[in-house]
């Protein structure tokens, strides 16, 4: 996905000479990468912090942007995370594309930080020539967007990626396999909301699980709606950090590895980001509503079908160490 010109000068690229990274376009070197999903390329150079990723560490994620034009200028606007689940398919929130027209939609992979002002002006045009529109919307029937039930989209593109160490699929949950708390689980995304002087990098989280209960009354204290009753779809994932934590852009992922014991094993998606009721960053917080994906995964393969998909080409295939 290599073009040979760079974007017109109406495209929104911030012109201010880049701030200093430690990244780069190009593929990272690693030999043992299998070609199999959630495999991520392990590159922990020039992260300031542990929440801190490197462009290539979660090579599924994705960021959603809905095109416009705005005074003879082509403007992006930022709207959602969103997870490569296949070269031609992405999942993210229904809500991230409720009542947008699918012509404006398009999805950047290899893009890192929102915020161009912090991102080096070859690494924002690397991203839009990676740009691919989306083809066709797919939100689940029974979404609901005043409640956000359901609250899952498939993203078909109009060409497919070209997989590899900078752009690899995620795996997709057994169905019948519930997240426990004896798993390595990260929530990864983008901010949801601006902070002044602060660039918005994709970023990761350790997390844990609450419990149904302890969720339930965490939002009904923060809702004051008494009656509030967790759909049996949502999980609600607790951040391990004692870090103030900032509410993720929909749509984002929440992955998992089979267990605890080893970093370098697959990723698969546990859930996405749907709703959370706090206004800004804190310790202390409400609980984010994640939608858990295995609930999902037979609605998912039936329009991989559909669309001349395997599914088992998302499907966690262990990785084999002696190869």
């Amino acid at each position: 996905m290599t073009c040979c010109q760079e974007p017109d000068d109406d495209d929104d690229i911030s012109m201010e000479e880049p701030a200093p990274t430690a990244t780069t376009t190009e593929e990272p070197e690693n030999p043992d990468w299998s070609a199999q999903c959630g495999q991520r390329t392990i590159d922990a150079s020039g992260t300031d912090h542990s929440n801190a990723t490197t462009r290539f560490e979660f090579p599924w994620s994705v960021a959603l942007f809905n095109i416009k034009m705005l005074f003879g200028k082509t403007i992006r606007e930022f709207l959602c995370g969103g997870t490569l689940i296949d070269d031609y398919v992405v999942v993210t929130a229904a809500r991230c594309v409720h009542q947008r027209s699918v012509d404006g939609l398009r999805v950047q992979l290899g893009r890192w930080n929102m915020d161009e002002r912090h991102e080096p002006r070859n690494q924002v045009v690397s991203a839009i020539q990676s740009e691919i529109a989306v083809e066709r919307v797919i939100s689940h029937p029974n979404y609901v967007p005043s409640s956000r039930v359901h609250n899952i989209a498939l993203l078909t593109l109009a060409r497919g990626v070209t997989v590899g160490r900078a752009a690899n699929r995620i795996c997709l949950p057994d169905p019948n396999i519930n997240p426990t708390t004896d798993r390595l689980c990260y929530v990864t995304g983008w901010r949801n909301i601006p902070l002044q002087n602060i660039s918005n990098n994709l970023q990761k989280f350790p997390v844990e699980f609450n419990d149904r209960k302890d969720c339930t009354q965490r939002i009904r204290d923060a809702t004051g709606v008494s009656g509030f009753r967790l759909p049996k779809e949502n999980i609600c994932p607790k951040y391990s950090d004692d870090v103030p934590i900032c509410p993720r852009a929909p749509g984002s992922a929440l992955i998992c590895t089979s267990d605890s014991s080893n970093i370098e094993q697959q990723y698969f998606l546990v859930g996405i980001a749907s709703h959370d009721m706090a206004k800004g960053c804190s310790k202390s917080r409400t609980p984010e509503v994640f939608l858990e994906t295995s609930n999902y995964v037979r609605w998912i393969d039936e329009h991989l079908v559909e669309q001349g998909r395997e599914p088992s080409y998302s499907r966690p295939d262990p990785l084999d160490s002696s190869e």
